[in-house]
């Protein structure tokens, strides 16, 4: 395999994990904005820090971020390729 394939793919990699945090970031956002669930149990169910659930609580209670609708895209998940 060629250093540029090795390249191509490694890019792949990270971008497929950015998608997922991404994500998990926005049902983080959903299951904030609905209440119902104590933040530690978002940051269990959605792999994110409490850290980063409580970074995003905030960033909902200032109103820097909005918050997805959960009809807004249909989600697909597809499984990595390479």
């Amino acid at each position: 395999m060629s250093k540029f394939d090795d390249f191509l793919k490694e890019g792949w990699r990270e971008g497929w994990r950015i998608g997922l945090k991404e994500a998990a970031a926005d049902t983080a956002r959903r299951m904030i904005a609905d209440g119902s669930v104590p933040l530690p149990q978002i940051a269990e169910f959605s792999g994110l820090s409490l850290g980063e659930v409580e970074s995003i609580r905030r960033s909902i209670d200032d109103g820097s971020v909005s918050v997805p609708s959960c009809t807004s895209r249909s989600p697909s998940v597809d499984s990595p390729s390479p």
